[in-house]
């Protein structure tokens, strides 16, 4: 089996910062695909030598996974005409991307409540609880050093225990999406740290995550054309596709290889989320599309506005053709 996950940057040379925390003579905490100063400041990370480590040891990202060739001739998807092999693996910049984005989704929460995935007006009335501890360890892992690192993993750990137990009593699909959404960030928070032990915790919680995402699946959340219905439908989409594009993602960069590509090619994408941030909700209903049509409609010219989710899926597709 392979070994988790260890993202932080392995200098072939004497550097042990990356080039902004050099310059600015601070100290680095090595942490890729951006160290946390960079990411704070929404500044390009880089290091000089640009050797990433992404597996444990000396491992680098293959451009070709550890497989048997002929099993991945024969597992491929059913879409003939813009095909996807199940056993597939990204090109390392678009890895650097997507966890990128990833992490900036904790940034996001803590400065502005919000995500390309969580829309807050979903849960600003109501402040459940769950969104409430959401918000609070996002805000609080911003602000995490050396010295208080024990006590916000701590929290956060805390705050997980008491999500799963909660999840008994849940029966409606608000608290389903902000759950599986809750999850996913505190995996993200886990997974991309740096820190060997919250990547071995968070190895073992992407069962619950892949559960709580085939519940919010299955979920029944009515036939009203209200904004607020609107808004519901359009998270629970983007978080189900969230969550199977971090699992996916995971087992690349854990594994080599994912054989998750097929169940993304088929997930529903809204043609047109320019009414994602509109605050009396959308002119129309957007139509929807698979993941597949999307990027072809991207590639075909069709598409011309994205945003900050659209971007996260193109960038992900080896497929599209991205700016």
């Amino acid at each position: 089996m392979a070994q988790i996950i260890e993202l932080v940057h392995r200098s072939t040379t004497r550097q042990k910062a990356c080039t902004g925390c050099v310059k600015a003579k601070r100290r680095c905490d090595l942490t890729i695909p951006s160290c946390s100063r960079c990411m704070a400041r929404n500044r390009l990370c880089s290091y000089n030598d640009q050797l990433v480590a992404f597996a444990a040891g000396d491992a680098k990202i293959s451009e070709t996974p550890n497989h048997d060739p002929a099993a991945a001739e024969l597992l491929t998807s059913p879409y003939d005409s813009f095909p996807f092999p199940e056993l597939a693996v990204i090109e390392p910049h678009q890895i650097e991307y997507c966890v990128f984005e990833l992490r900036r989704c904790v940034l996001s929460l803590a400065m502005e409540s919000r995500a390309p995935f969580i829309h807050s007006d979903l849960y600003h009335d109501t402040m459940p609880d769950t969104y409430q501890d959401l918000l609070s360890i996002c805000s609080l892992y911003n602000q995490k050093t050396e010295t208080n690192s024990m006590i916000v993993f701590r929290m956060l750990f805390i705050k997980l225990k008491k999500l799963i137990s909660s999840s008994r009593t849940f029966t409606q699909p608000e608290d389903w999406l902000l759950a599986v959404q809750t999850l996913i960030i505190y995996q993200i928070i886990r997974v991309f740290d740096g820190d060997k032990k919250q990547e071995e915790l968070a190895d073992q919680d992407f069962d619950l995550l892949e559960n709580w995402s085939r519940k919010l699946q299955e979920v029944d959340v009515g036939r009203s054309t209200s904004h607020h219905q609107w808004l519901l439908m359009e998270s629970i989409r983007r978080t189900l596709m969230v969550s199977v594009l971090f699992r996916c993602l995971y087992k690349i960069l854990k594994d080599g290889m994912s054989d998750l590509v097929p169940v993304m090619a088929a997930l529903p994408v809204s043609e047109n989320t320019d009414d994602w941030d509109r605050v009396e909700g959308p002119r129309r209903i957007p139509s929807l599309v698979t993941y597949t049509s999307y990027v072809k409609d991207w590639n075909e010219g069709k598409v011309t506005t994205v945003d900050a989710y659209e971007m996260l899926l193109l960038k992900a597709c080896r497929h599209a053709i991205t700016i």
